[in-house]
């Protein structure tokens, strides 16, 4: 099977996963909330009501969790997997703690940031470099030297463009 074949394989497979890690519950209760007359005693008269209802509380759900990108926006993006946005707001939040502190906090989110860069919302890239680069004004330094050369990383990565 050429390698693009087994790539396209691995995606429709992670989409697969990410689907089933969703709150189901919470997508039906939503479907139902959205229309209530679909799923009163007469649902065989309404299934298509109800299935629409379904579809849009799925994809409003789905989208949230960023699992619908297409196989070449996930192609263009060179990642199998993006994260979700609970991911990225966690990653946000850990980033931000880190700014000027003095740790090996700092390399390793830097690390995991920069692993996980082309996953990151381009707004989040550009808020994520703009605070880096306002901290010193605002708060005093960034840290040791070791922890400038690390920031200075993620300033050097190029903001994606949006999909």
């Amino acid at each position: 099977m050429p390698k693009k074949g087994i790539y396209e394989l691995e995606i429709r497979e992670k989409i697969r996963l990410e689907l089933y890690r969703l709150d189901w519950i919470i997508i039906l209760k939503k479907a139902i909330e959205a229309r209530r007359t679909s799923w009163g005693e007469d649902i065989i008269r309404e299934w298509r009501n109800a299935s629409d209802e379904v579809l849009s509380a799925l994809m409003e759900v789905a989208e949230e969790a960023r699992i619908f990108l297409t196989f070449e926006q996930r192609v263009k993006k060179n990642v199998t997997v993006i994260m979700s946005k609970k991911e990225e707001d966690i990653l946000f939040f850990a980033f931000r703690y880190a700014l000027g502190r003095r740790t090996a906090a700092v390399d390793i989110l830097v690390t995991e940031i920069k692993n996980r860069w082309q996953e990151f919302r381009p707004h989040t890239q550009e808020q994520m470099q703009d605070e880096i680069r306002r901290y010193p004004e605002m708060y005093g330094s960034l840290g040791d030297q070791c922890d400038i050369d690390s920031w200075q990383e993620v300033l050097d990565l190029k903001i994606s463009k949006e999909l």
